[in-house]
């Protein structure tokens, strides 16, 4: 599962990974910068930032830096 928050750290999407830990949103975000969080039973992932200008989120590769 993922969530994204604006800068303010609230969140304004989140959104569930398919069997394959795919996932995409199909409605532009407002022009900023945001921060995924990635969660997954077992992983650990690294909180990601991107900016963004008032476009949907682009295709992204998100992989586990290990296990917790």
């Amino acid at each position: 599962d993922k969530v994204i928050y604006d800068k303010e750290g609230m969140p304004v999407r989140a959104l569930k990974t398919n069997k394959l830990g795919q996932f995409s949103g199909s409605t532009p975000l407002s022009s900023g910068t945001y921060t995924i969080e990635t969660e997954k039973e077992g992983s650990n992932f690294d909180i990601l930032q991107i900016e963004l200008e008032g476009q949907i989120l682009p295709q992204l590769a998100i992989t586990a830096k290990g296990s917790v």
